[in-house]
């Protein structure tokens, strides 16, 4: 009897060790083959934008990363909005890289990019976790003597990466 007792004893430490074995494989299989959604981490994305008063509408792509606008206007006239930058992550972000272009062929927009409340963007600028920042966006058409053009076309991208903090 107590040879039986110590056989299944051991048979039971061996199915453990096996069991904690597939386990530890399975583990080591996971981290290698799968990719790692760090997402919940940081989430910064533009959400929303809002047009200032008497501005032109802007023909505008937005999704998480990027957004691009174009449009043609005259001389006088002007684009203004407000984007909405939300990080939903928990980690505070900073920002790392900024890839602000303009298309503007005829070298006449005067255009910047600065915060809502008038600084401007700088690298190493921080979003912190579960908030938002709001960045202004202009782009204008001044009006020039002698006219040089009746209107002119534009196209803006802008790019704002992120890094954890």
């Amino acid at each position: 009897m107590k040879t039986l007792l110590k056989i299944l004893e051991r048979i039971m430490i061996l199915l453990i060790i096996i069991i904690a074995i597939h386990l530890f494989i399975a583990f080591i299989y996971k981290l290698e083959h799968e990719s790692v959604n760090f997402n919940y981490i940081w989430d910064i994305k533009f959400d929303n934008y809002v047009l200032s008063e008497n501005s032109i509408t802007p023909n505008i792509n937005m999704d998480n990363e990027t957004i691009e606008f174009s449009n043609i206007l005259k001389e006088g006239e002007f684009i203004e909005f407000i984007i909405t930058i939300k990080n939903n992550g928990v980690l505070d972000a900073k920002l790392s890289k900024i890839d602000f272009a303009i298309t503007d062929e005829k070298k006449v927009f005067n255009y910047y990019l600065k915060y809502e409340n008038g600084n401007d963007l700088q690298i190493n600028d921080i979003v912190p976790s579960h908030s938002e920042k709001k960045i202004k966006v202009h782009v204008k058409f001044p009006k020039t003597e002698p006219k040089l053009y009746d209107a002119a076309y534009f196209n803006m991208k802008l790019k704002l990466e992120y890094k954890a903090i």
